[in-house]
């Protein structure tokens, strides 16, 4: 008969993220999201290579439970065999311990050298002031229109000064659902408490974007997007979900003038007028809905982005000499069947830095309030 278990072990819970192009069935998404098993099995396998038994045994299941789980997670290549009958989990995974860690290092760094980079920022937002499309938006917009460029500078800076200081092609090797990505993890406890968690107070991610060409009279619409905590895309989840694509068509909608509810927009989507005023997309005024981002024209985004990349090169210079004098403290540890498979830059820890630059921006007066949108702006070309 067979012997599995240990009385100590714990289930946990891993999340999965995914960099690139993901394929057409989203597949590392689908075989761990809901799967407590799959994701414990990837966890007893990160630190060292493990036969099916040895996991079995790890996670007290039967190995014939969890041989067919390990063959699907090889065949998604979110695990690798290894000689000897052994698999190991093939991507990296952090914990909250080392997430902690490096934090109180990347609040210490934005606090401590703020000042230096501080003429880099108020560069770029005293350039901004200076266009007609900032000064042609109102009062809240503007502030909003800062936040999305500064936050665009300090997260591209970031991503330039560590690709200096840990050079090397980050690879997004093609997968055998059609697309090509890297995986990211992180482990929790089943029963985590995130209300406690400081890390997740400065996560966001990278910019992102939703685009519609010949779109009710205009050329096209677009929406770039940084979501950030703490809202995140709550916007996106008010009394009925809301895709980008059905957001991007109900502002067109209002920045036109038209009423949504007589151009045939989605009536089961209109109840979240009130939630998207409520986090800042929309503003009643004369008691109807109206956009409450800032809008231009690509035109006028390029010209406007140009002051970004006009300040990039500096705080980029800036912020690779301060990243160095703590570089072996920001440094993720790996197992030794992951060296030379994950990219040197995905092995610093510095992710919080733009928020926590962001958030003593905020608290010194250099933006002029926190709005409750993530950055954000729409784009229309007539």
């Amino acid at each position: 008969m067979e012997e599995y278990g240990q009385q100590s072990y714990e289930p946990e819970r891993l999340d999965i993220g995914c960099h690139g192009r993901m394929g057409l069935n989203d597949e590392p998404y689908s075989l761990v999201a809901d799967d407590l098993l799959r994701q414990n099995i990837l966890i007893a396998a990160y630190q060292q290579p493990l036969t099916p038994v040895e996991i079995a045994r790890h996670v007290g299941v039967p190995t014939a439970y969890i041989e067919p789980a390990v063959d699907a997670l090889v065949r998604s290549e979110l695990m690798r065999a290894l000689p000897g009958g052994k698999v190991a989990t093939d991507f990296l995974i952090g914990s909250p311990e080392e997430r902690t860690r490096t934090l109180q290092v990347e609040l210490g760094l934005a606090r401590t050298h703020y000042d230096a980079l501080r003429p880099h920022l108020a560069a770029l937002v005293d350039a901004l002031r200076l266009t007609p499309v900032h000064r042609r938006q109102p009062p809240e917009e503007q502030g909003k229109l800062e936040a999305f460029f500064l936050l665009h500078l300090l997260s591209t800076a970031l991503y330039t000064a560590l690709h200096r200081i840990a050079p090397g092609e980050d690879v997004f090797p093609p997968r055998p659902d059609g697309g090509d990505w890297i995986a990211v993890g992180s482990r929790y406890p089943l029963n985590f408490d995130f209300s406690t968690y400081a890390p997740s107070r400065y996560c966001y991610a990278g910019m992102r974007w939703a685009c519609m060409e010949d779109c009710m009279g205009a050329k096209s619409i677009e929406l770039r997007i940084y979501d950030t905590q703490p809202a995140l895309n709550r916007y996106q989840h008010g009394p009925t979900d809301m895709d980008n694509l059905q957001l991007l068509r109900l502002l067109r909608l209002l920045h036109t003038g038209m009423d949504p509810r007589e151009a045939g927009f989605e009536p089961e989507l209109l109840a979240n007028i009130p939630h998207l005023t409520d986090c800042g997309v929309l503003r009643m005024a004369d008691g109807r809905p109206a956009v409450a981002l800032p809008v231009m024209t690509q035109a006028e985004y390029a010209a406007l982005d140009a002051l970004r990349l006009q300040q990039l090169p500096a705080l980029a210079d800036a912020l690779d000499a301060i990243l160095r004098t703590a570089l072996p403290l920001l440094r993720t540890r790996i197992p030794r069947h992951l060296e030379g498979r994950i990219a040197p830059v995905r092995r610093i820890q510095s992710f919080a830095i733009p928020m926590a630059l962001r958030e003593e921006a905020l608290r010194r007066g250099d933006l002029p309030h926190d709005a409750p949108v993530p950055p954000m702006v729409f784009i229309v070309d007539e």
